[in-house]
């Protein structure tokens, strides 16, 4: 077994939501609840374990490369109202729950200017209302973290507020009011299990009591922000410095948010509550951005694993199988589960396995006639979302090229036809005007279609075509070739000379000077003033053809037109307002109707009706025209051009 992909570069993101106006963000590893952080040289850890989530004032999510700095837009966050869409704003906070795969944020302005906790859709960034807290919460939302022991959400505003999303209820666990803004608040828990609540604010930090005296938070001290041994001239010499929002990471460590009022960068610092000199802030190197006019605002983060898999499609390819799903924002990578039985949404059971960085996967090399069964599940740095439904399909029975080709002259060009083949999205038509002898490498041109009827027009003479069939990026080899000749017409109509060349005309039947395919004439079948069928009674008119002498061994008629009519009371079309061709072998005293009937096109299309029934006759032909009755006939009728016999 193997797997088909296009190769990409590594893919290795923080993603970022920003909360407040249009902001810088940088990326950084943080120091561990207990102890000191560990970074590389540039401030930056030697391999990512997590990713972080955020969104603009404006609703964007942002995606930041933790190597390169550069951040990028990735989604849109939204809420429906009254059946519109309108773009999340004023987003204050945010908060993901590990156990549940949800993602918290807090609004200060949505849903008539309530504070909601609301729920966002990571496949979709939509958001819906969870928990409006206006009266418990107070002036101001800062910050969110779920407790891991119950996974209840502990907000901090003007009051540390609880709310159970299993239960629903939220409730008011006591005043803030007398510590500084900010307030970013991470759980931290010890190896004894113990849940340790930090809050930041400003630059102090303190724990705060979230069990049994709700509120009553204790100072650790006030951190100075270092470039991690010393403390940093530059940020020393700069206020206000404030700390936005903390984030526990999936190691234990705490990263925090930092903006300076004289500077345009936004900062991550690493916090250290439990540092060996006391609490420390160390300062990361600022992020780039390619984005223009970001200014530095407030920062919100929280740490995500992946959302579900949506919308993953299974079909044949060839000699393969092939999966598609949708987009998640927050992955870095895919990883597809694949076995011959069903794995009953457990991965333990899979055969075997891939890795992608993207939502596809071409699963080629399979056993052909054989059922095929798949999970598919997202990855980050934070960990793995949850597993997809299972979906599964039998593999195409060959992988062999197209069959049952058929060929025959058309005019000055040839039509090919085909069977399908299984698994196929598209096909190449080789040709050349001399035989290729089963290489593609002496084709003349090549025509990729997803069509299995094409007509290549190359002018008379001999045409060689081959055909192979073609998934995604694997390719079948050539078609057995197949040949014909197309020959020039014997008789050319194109009514060039503002005259009906031979052809008479009943009804309303008239050669026109506007709207012709080529050449500046055309016959038409309108009222030459009005444009239109007759108004008043049923238009009926016929265009018969001089006699022609079908001399060629397989005779055929093309031309082009443009019909335009009435449809009868919606269950048979063409009952009225049609036009058909009709053939004379006795000089016009009976008619036959040739199939099939042309439809209805408001611009040109070509048709073709075969006459080889007829070769070697003297014929008559006739294009037929009745709106059969008065109603209805405010339509252009027929413009037809081009008539070419062969």
């Amino acid at each position: 077994m193997k797997t088909e992909i296009a190769p990409t570069g590594n893919k290795s993101y923080f993603y970022h939501i920003t909360i407040q106006a249009l902001v810088l963000l940088t990326a950084a590893w943080l120091s561990s609840c207990e102890g000191s952080a560990v970074t590389s040289e540039v401030g930056r850890p030697p391999q990512a374990q997590a990713g972080l989530v955020g969104a603009s004032e404006q609703g964007t999510v942002y995606a930041i490369n933790e190597y390169t700095g550069e951040i990028s837009p990735l989604m849109e966050l939204w809420y429906e109202q009254a059946g519109v869409s309108i773009p999340l704003s004023k987003v204050e906070a945010m908060a993901f729950d590990e156990a549940t795969g949800t993602l918290f944020a807090a609004s200060g302005n949505l849903f008539q200017g309530t504070r909601s906790i609301l729920k966002v859709d990571l496949s979709t960034g939509r958001v819906t209302a969870e928990k409006d807290i206006t009266d418990l919460v107070g002036s101001g939302i800062y910050d969110m973290a779920i407790r891991p022991s119950d996974g209840a959400l502990i907000v901090a505003g003007d009051n540390l507020v609880k709310y159970s999303p299993e239960s629903g209820v939220a409730q008011n666990m006591g005043a803030l009011t007398a510590l500084p803004t900010g307030r970013g608040i991470a759980f931290c828990t010890d190896d004894d299990g113990v849940e340790t609540l930090y809050m930041v604010g400003v630059t102090d930090i303190y724990t705060v009591n979230h069990q049994d005296s709700p509120g009553t938070a204790t100072l650790l001290g006030n951190m100075p922000f270092t470039d991690g041994t010393q403390a940093d001239p530059f940020f020393s010499a700069v206020a206000p410095l404030e700390i936005q929002s903390i984030v526990r990471m999936p190691d234990g460590r705490i990263m925090g948010a930092m903006n300076l009022a004289s500077d345009p960068l936004g900062y991550l610092v690493e916090v250290q509550p439990h540092a060996p000199g006391g609490p420390d802030a160390h300062v990361l190197p600022p992020m780039k951005t390619n984005l223009d006019g970001l200014v530095n605002l407030p920062v919100f983060l929280d740490v995500v694993t992946p959302g579900p898999i949506a919308a993953l499609t299974i079909g044949s390819g060839l000699n393969s199988v092939v999966l598609k799903w949708g987009e998640n924002p927050t992955a870095e990578n895919y990883n597809v589960f694949w076995s011959t039985s069903t794995m009953g949404g457990d991965t333990g059971h899979a055969q075997g396995s891939f890795t992608v960085d993207r939502p596809v996967l071409i699963h080629s090399g399979v056993t052909p006639a054989t059922k095929y069964y798949y999970l598919v599940q997202a990855v980050n740095a934070a960990g793995t979302g949850p597993v997809s439904q299972e979906v599964s399909l039998t593999a195409a029975p060959t992988n062999s090229p197209p069959v049952n080709i058929r060929i025959e002259a058309r005019g000055e060009g040839v039509g090919v036809n085909w069977y399908p083949v299984q698994g196929a999205e598209s096909y190449n038509i080789y040709w050349a005007t001399a035989s290729m002898a089963g290489l593609v490498d002496n084709a003349e041109g090549i025509i990729n279609t997803s069509d299995l009827d094409v007509f290549l027009s190359q002018g008379a003479g001999a045409y060689y075509v081959m055909i192979s069939a073609l998934n995604g990026f694997i390719e079948t080899p050539p078609s057995a070739e197949v040949t014909a000749t197309a020959v020039a017409p014997q008789y050319v109509f194109d009514f060039d000379n503002g005259t009906f060349q031979g052809w008479q005309a009943t009804g309303l039947w008239h050669v026109g000077n506007e709207g012709a395919l080529s050449g500046g004439h055309m016959a038409r079948f309108a009222h030459p003033v009005s444009g239109f069928l007759a108004l008043v009674t049923a238009s009926v008119g016929e265009l018969v053809s001089p006699e022609i002498s079908l001399s060629s061994p397989a005779p055929a008629m093309t031309f082009f037109y443009r019909q335009q009519g009435e449809y009868a009371d919606g269950t048979v079309p063409f009952s009225y307002d049609k036009m058909t061709v009709q053939v004379s072998v006795d000089n016009g005293a009976t008619w036959v109707i040739l199939a099939p009937t042309p439809e209805r096109h408001r611009s040109y299309a070509g048709f073709r009706v075969d006459l080889g029934s007829y070769a070697g006759m003297n014929v008559k032909l006739k294009f037929h025209y009745t709106s059969k009755d008065n109603k209805s006939n405010d339509f252009f009728g027929v413009y037809l051009d081009d008539i070419s016999i062969y």
